[in-house]
């Protein structure tokens, strides 16, 4: 009985130290761009992943986008948006999500074209961040309603 005990509240503990969050980005362009940056701050203890089942990240534009993703550009410090938990039990949110980021250009991952009225789900199968890393979603400029949701996982 107490060995089961140890093991329930190690697993509680692993739990408690990891969660599932998500940041939703709408932004309404008028011939401008958007850049959305979710990163690990150098401090960070825990890593991130976009690729397990039920994460990743999608993109709807209203109007046709041309879209770049790319990893590790310098971090990002302005403009923070609100990175959501899924549950409260979750462990304080070491991740940070801005948009209009300043985030500089790292290496270039995926470059897509989304159709006017479309919804691109970004495959992220093997992607994950740790400590000091970001990744950035840059729309170029357009004239469109835009939204962007990324799904991931704190562990």
């Amino acid at each position: 009985m107490r060995r089961m005990l140890i093991v329930f509240l190690f697993a509680l503990t692993c739990f408690a130290q990891s969660g599932t969050y998500v940041v939703l980005q709408k932004s309404v362009l008028s011939s401008t761009t958007e850049a959305v940056t979710i990163q690990l701050p150098a401090t960070a203890t825990r890593n991130v992943d976009f690729g397990l089942p039920d994460t990743g990240v999608s993109i709807y534009c209203s109007a046709a986008c041309e879209i770049t993703v790319d990893r590790n550009g310098t971090l990002a410090t302005t403009t923070a948006i609100a990175v959501g938990k899924l549950r409260s039990i979750y462990a304080t949110l070491q991740s940070a999500a801005y948009r209009s980021s300043n985030a500089g250009v790292g290496t270039e991952i995926a470059n897509i074209v989304v159709p006017a009225g479309g919804t691109f789900p970004l495959g992220l199968a093997d992607f994950a961040l740790k400590a000091g890393e970001n990744l950035n979603i840059r729309i170029a400029s357009v004239s469109a309603t835009v939204i962007i949701t990324a799904k991931y996982r704190e562990y």
